[in-house]
């Protein structure tokens, strides 16, 4: 399947890698298309870039890279729809907020987004706790020095799809497993 994407350009991307996100993200129902696209090589933030809208991506990245005490308790109803039938299979993500060239990086903290590795399907959550935010302040040495919003792939390379990240096993240091 070939993706039009307003910052990528076209992706290709084969039908059975494409992530579904049920009932889509708070905000954007009709949306549940989705795939994950690496930033830059090495980058702790990858794209979350809807198949069904060209200007529709989300940045994304594992809460537990800047917030390692972060913990979200999810119910078995929570839960169904992933098809999860092992938690090391379980993907923890939080949608992030550019402000001031990329040196202002919030995350909410309050939805985030569960993944199974395995069936690639996935699920928005909306947690009931006065502790959270939907605008946590970040700092990491990459968002200190700034956050590139160009479009990867703009140095003549290709865009890297990070669906490898999530299925087979092969998990890179950007996304630890949820806990």
């Amino acid at each position: 399947m070939q993706i039009s994407t307003s910052r990528f350009g076209i992706v290709d991307v084969a039908d059975e890698k494409l992530l579904r996100i049920e009932n889509g993200l708070i905000g954007f129902p009709g949306r549940e298309q989705f795939v994950l696209l690496e930033h830059r090589p090495g980058s702790s933030l990858h794209w979350l870039q809807s198949a069904d809208d060209p200007g529709l991506a989300f940045v994304v990245a594992n809460p537990l890279n800047f917030f390692p005490d972060y913990v979200v308790d999810v119910s078995e109803a929570e839960l169904e729809g992933l098809e999860l039938s092992n938690l090391d299979d379980l993907v923890l993500l939080v949608v992030l907020t550019i402000r001031d060239g990329g040196h202002e990086v919030t995350a909410n903290m309050i939805g985030p987004i569960l993944l199974n590795a395995s069936s690639l399907r996935g699920r928005q959550l909306v947690l009931d706790r006065s502790d959270l935010s939907t605008r946590q302040v970040i700092v990491s040495d990459e968002i200190q020095n700034g956050f590139d919003l160009a479009a990867p792939g703009n140095e003549g390379s290709e865009v890297e799809i990070g669906l490898e990240v999530l299925a087979g096993g092969n998990a890179a240091p950007s996304f630890e497993r949820a806990r």
